[in-house]
């Protein structure tokens, strides 16, 4: 047999070779795959708009106030969210209570507190 046409079928069969070594452990792993999705739940992306991110940390935020009375920095925040609420609403109710706390929030804590000061100027 002449060297070239050896070497041509050595060529060809590592390539069979390679390519039943790919289809082998493409069915594994579909069969591992499978296996495992039926005890692993699936977990779902939802994305969140600007605002319902904003709504969640205002309710958050509500939590935390309420829990820690002496918290300065929770008030600031919660009457940022607020504010920011306020203004893509329209609504007055969110604007007073952002003011209300941001007094709050400096009532508690005058000094290094420039964040509830900036939001009330």
């Amino acid at each position: 047999m002449q060297p070239r046409r050896r070497n041509t079928i050595a060529l060809v069969a590592i390539a069979l070779a390679v390519m039943i070594g790919f289809a082998v452990h493409d069915v594994r792993s579909a069969a591992t795959a499978s296996s495992v999705e039926a005890v692993t739940p699936r977990l779902t992306y939802v994305a969140l708009s600007e605002s319902d991110i904003r709504d969640r940390d205002i309710e958050l935020y509500t939590r935390r106030a309420a829990e820690d009375p002496a918290g300065a920095s929770d008030r600031e925040t919660l009457a940022r969210l607020l504010f920011s609420r306020s203004r893509y609403t329209g609504s007055t109710a969110d604007l007073t209570l952002a003011e209300t706390l941001a007094r709050n929030s400096v009532a508690l804590r005058a000094e290094r507190n420039g964040q509830a000061f900036e939001l009330l100027a």
